[in-house]
C-alpha cells in the first residue's frame, strides 16, 4: 500500500533523507533507552511461579522514564547546536516509536497477543490513512511521513495502555536501588547488542549516502520495503519463539529442543523466501513508479539479508532464554565489525548491492559464532539437512535475475504446488 505512495508522490532524495534520519534516530533511541522493552519482557516471566518480577518491572519503567528525560535533553541540545533538518519531527518519531515498543512488549508479557496484534494492525492502518490524506489529497511534502508514523505509534501505545491497563506497570512504586542496578547491568549488554545490530544492518545507509547521495538511499529504501514482507511473517514466528524460549529455558531431557526448532525455522525461511522472490518480480511493476525502477535489481540481495537477519535473531533469542546475554554481545560485535570494515569497499565496487553483500557476510560470520557459543549451554547443533532449503531459494535467485515474468510465474506455480503438497502430507501424517 505504501510503495505506490512513496514512489509516485515522494522524490527519491526526500525519501532517502527520511529513511536515513529515522534510521539514525533509531540508533540514538536504542542507545539511550537500553533496549529496556526486551528486558521488561524477560522479567514478565522471571518472577515466582513463572509470573512477573514486580520489582524488576518497576526498575524497567524507572529506567524508561530516566531515558526519556535524557533523550529529551539530547534532542534540545541537537536543536540548539546543530543544523539538522526536521529535528523536531525526527525527535518525536524516535520517542513515539520507543513508547510503542515498550507498551507492546508489556502487552506480550501479559500474554495479550491478540491485543498486541490488533494494535499493530491499527497503527499500520493509521499510518497508511494519514499518508494517503497528506500525500495524495493535500499534496503535503515528505515531512508528512514523520507525522503519519508518530500518529500510528502514539495511538498504538494509548490503545494498549487503556485496553490492558498497563499504567500500574509504568508506575507501581519506586524500585529498590539494588533492583535498579541489577536491571541496568542486565540491559547494558542488550543495548550494546542493539547498537551492534544497527552497525550491521543500517550503517551501510550512512556509507551509501556519503558515497552516492540521498537519491541512492531513496532507491535503497524502496528495495528494502520488499523484504519487509518476509520480515513481517518471520516477526510473528520470532515473537512466538521468544515466548516459548523464555518459558523453556534449559530443561532436563530437552537436548534437541533448540536444534530442532532452528532446523525447522531455517527450512521455513528458505522456502518462504523462495516463494516470495518470483511473487515480488510479478508485483513490482504494479507497485513502483518508473523513477524507482532500478530498485528491482536490488531485491534478491535484500531477501538474502532478510533471511540471514531472521535466522540470526532466532538464534540470538536462545541466549536470552538461557541467561547468557553477555555472549550475545560478542557475536553481535563480531558481525558488526565485519560489516563496518567491508562496507565502504563493497559500496565502491558494487554500488547499492555492495551494502547488502557486506551485511550478508557480517550476518554469516555472526551466526556461525553464535552456534559455537550455544553449543554447550543450549546444546545447539547445526543440522546438515538445513542446507536443503538453499536449493529452492538458489533457483529463485537465478529465475529472478535471468528470467522474465513468464518464467517467474511458472516457477512460482511449481513452488506453490510443491509446498502445498508437502503441507498436506504433513497434516495427514499428523492425523495418523
Amino acid at each position: 500500500m505504501m510503495l505506490p505512495l512513496y514512489t509516485y508522490y515522494v522524490d527519491s532524495a526526500d525519501l532517502g533523507y527520511y529513511d536515513l534520519s529515522t534510521t539514525c534516530i533509531t540508533l540514538v533511541g536504542t542507545s539511550l533507552f537500553l533496549e529496556i522493552w526486551t528486558v521488561a519482557l524477560r522479567h514478565m516471566y522471571s518472577g515466582s511461579n513463572g509470573g512477573p518480577d514486580v520489582d524488576g518491572i518497576r526498575s524497567c519503567s524507572a529506567l524508561f522514564a530516566i531515558s526519556t528525560f535524557v533523550y529529551t535533553a539530547v534532542g534540545i541540545v541537537a536543536w540548539r547546536l546543530f543544523d539538522v533538518r526536521d529535528v523536531g519531527f525526527v525527535f518525536a518519531f524516535g520517542l513515539a516509536g520507543n513508547l510503542a515498543n515498550y507498551t507492546s512488549f508489556l502487552a506480550r508479557g501479559k500474554g495479550e497477543n491478540v491485543a498486541f496484534a490488533v494494535s499493530g494492525v491499527m497503527s499500520t492502518g493509521i499510518i497508511i490513512g494519514v499518508n494517503v490524506i497528506a500525500l495524495v489529497f493535500l499534496r503535503m511534502p515528505y515531512e508528512s511521513l514523520y507525522v503519519a508514523s508518530i500518529c500510528g505509534f502514539v495511538i498504538q501505545s494509548v490503545f494498549l495502555s487503556v485496553k490492558l491497563d498497563l499504567f500500574p506497570l509504568f508506575y507501581s512504586g519506586l524500585p529498590s536501588k539494588r533492583s535498579l542496578k541489577r536491571i541496568f547491568f542486565f540491559a547494558l549488554p542488550l543495548c550494546v547488542n542493539s547498537i551492534s545490530f544497527w552497525l550491521l544492518t543500517s550503517f551501510g545507509k550512512v556509507i551509501l549516502n556519503i558515497a552516492m547521495g540521498d537519491s541512492a538511499n531513496g532507491i535503497y529504501a524502496i528495495g528494502s520495503k520488499f523484504s519487509v514482507a518476509l520480515a513481517l511473517v518471520t516477526s510473528c514466528f520470532t515473537y512466538a519463539w521468544q515466548d516459548m524460549a523464555f518459558s523453556h529455558g534449559v530443561k532436563e531431557g530437552s537436548d534437541s529442543f533448540y536444534t530442532d526448532a532452528t532446523f525447522l525455522y531455517s527450512i521455513f525461511l528458505c522456502v518462504g523466501a523462495a516463494i516470495l522472490l518470483p511473487l515480488i518480480y510479478l508485483a513490482f511493476p504494479l507497485l513502483v513508479g518508473s523513477d524507482y525502477a532500478f530498485a528491482l535489481d536490488t531485491i534478491p540481495m535484500f531477501i538474502a539479508v532478510a533471511v540471514l537477519s531472521a535466522l540470526s535473531t532466532f538464534v540470538g533469542n536462545i541466549f536470552y532464554s538461557v541467561n547468557r546475554t553477555k555472549q550475545v554481545f560478542y557475536s553481535a560485535v563480531l558481525a558488526a565489525a565485519v560489516n563496518v570494515l567491508l562496507c565502504r569497499l563493497f559500496v565502491d565496487s558494487f554500488g547499492i548491492d555492495g551494502v547488502n553483500i557486506s551485511i550478508c557476510l557480517g550476518f554469516a560470520v555472526g551466526i556461525v559464532y553464535r552456534f559455537i557459543l550455544l553449543r554447550k549451554p543450549a546444546k545447539l547443533r547445526f543440522k546438515l539437512q538445513s542446507l536443503l532449503g538453499l536449493f529452492p531459494l538458489g533457483m529463485s535467485f537465478v529465475v529472478f535475475i535471468m528470467g522474465d515474468w513468464l518464467l517467474n510465474l511458472i516457477y512460482l506455480s511449481i513452488l506453490l504446488v510443491a509446498a502445498g503438497t508437502v503441507f498436506l502430507l504433513y497434516c495427514r501424517k499428523r492425523r495418523t
